[in-house]
């Protein structure tokens, strides 16, 4: 029984170290307006705002993978119970990006978690 708790507590630890956060405010444009926006927290926490319906929601979020320039990971969005998946991207000339919910979003600055 002790291996088996021990084999939990070390998966469990394995999985935090591999989880990965950003912080960065990120902006959706549609026909030249702003339409969406996602800020990210390096303590786990975001943001994502529908700016056309006035919507926001506080949601949890990693990133799987270690972050490095010129890599693409899976974003995962926590709510409720429910799991929403993306695409993080550090591109290493255009910078990072989000791909989510049928809509791109760019990174337009810092998060105000990041100083």
């Amino acid at each position: 029984m002790k291996k088996f708790i021990f084999s939990l507590i070390s998966l469990f630890i394995c999985v935090i170290a591999y989880a990965e956060t950003d912080s960065g405010v990120y902006e959706a444009f549609e026909d030249g307006e702003l339409t969406a926006r996602i800020e990210l927290n390096r303590d786990g926490t975001a943001t994502i705002q529908d700016l056309k319906y006035n919507e926001t929601k506080y949601v949890t979020y990693n990133i799987n993978g270690a972050i490095q320039p010129g890599q693409t990971w899976r974003i995962e969005f926590y709510d409720n119970g429910q799991t929403y998946r993306g695409t993080w991207y550090w591109a290493t000339k255009d910078g990072k990006a989000i791909d989510f919910s049928g809509m791109f979003f760019k990174r337009a600055g810092f998060s105000k978690y990041h100083r």
